[in-house]
């Protein structure tokens, strides 16, 4: 059974103040599969979205193997509702990972595209 071990919502540096493409990104809010908080608050994540600052989202997996799969990119939309966060990825191309060495094969006969909406429920 494959399992989403974190789910990790990262924010730029952003600020009123001009700076430099090259800063970085922050992690504001981890959660586990549980929805329990790793680390961060939700609130400092949708203080980040009213200022509006550039959001990625980030998912890890545990493969069958016992590895880690992880995945990262930029919120599409945004969308703050009844004090939780829900984050559009824009579609991707299906891939496949390697068991055997590290590689990743994408699936252009199928054409199939994976999109999702993530959402930053938080159980306390």
């Amino acid at each position: 059974m494959i399992k989403t071990i974190a789910l990790i919502l990262l924010v730029s540096s952003c600020s009123m103040q001009k700076k430099s493409l090259h800063q970085g990104w922050k992690s504001i809010l981890s959660i586990d599969n549980n929805g329990l908080v790793l680390s961060g608050e939700k609130q400092n994540l949708i203080d980040a979205i009213h200022m509006g600052c550039p959001i990625r989202v980030g998912w890890f997996r545990k493969l069958r193997n016992d590895e880690t799969l992880g995945h990262v990119t930029d919120s599409a939309f945004l969308s703050v509702y009844k004090g939780e966060v829900f984050a559009q990825v824009k579609p991707i191309m299906r891939q496949s990972p390697s068991s055997a060495k590290a590689a990743i094969q994408l699936d252009f006969e199928n054409n199939q595209q994976w999109t999702a909406i993530i959402l930053s429920l938080i159980h306390i």
